[in-house]
């Protein structure tokens, strides 16, 4: 096993179960039988096989993930901005994406992530601010979402 998860139970007794080729995951079985696998090329994520034999594909350009293809052909695609490489928006084939900004100076941190409908309408956003060891997460007409870190250090 050499640190690796070989297996996760839920508070219900359910057990997923995974194997490694090597040190790349391989698979993962549910309680019942059912296999998922996991397709790798150079390193990178490329399928996901589900236990009924539909791929999900994934496509690079160079280290970027460019796209996700569906089993039902639908696809997502990835943006990035092209000074510092943070992604910059995530759309579907029917033009419905979700936009992400950045704080300026800071460690590529988001600051809002906005979504515009496939007729390019603005759609909901969600604001995010950071503390020390907290995310503060709003979003429009709604209350602040406070989200704590607490580090425990082992030895």
């Amino acid at each position: 096993s050499a640190g690796y998860l070989l297996n996760m139970r839920d508070n219900k007794g359910n057990t997923l179960y995974i194997t490694y080729n090597g040190t790349t995951l391989y698979s993962v079985r549910d309680g019942v039988g059912r296999i998922t696998t996991f397709e790798f090329d150079n390193g990178k994520l490329s399928g996901i096989i589900d236990p009924s034999e539909r791929k999900t594909s994934y496509i690079y350009d160079g280290d970027k993930l460019k796209n996700i293809v569906y089993p039902d052909t639908e696809m997502s695609s990835y943006d990035y901005n092209t000074t510092n490489g943070t992604l910059k928006s995530v759309s579907n084939n029917e033009g419905y994406r979700m936009e992400y900004a950045y704080f300026t100076g800071q460690a590529k941190r988001i600051s809002q992530i906005k979504e515009i409908g496939s007729k390019g309408a603005d759609g909901n956003w969600l604001d995010l601010l950071y503390g020390t060891n907290s995310t503060i997460f709003q979003m429009p007409l709604e209350e602040k979402i406070y989200i704590s870190l607490t580090i425990w250090e082992t030895q």
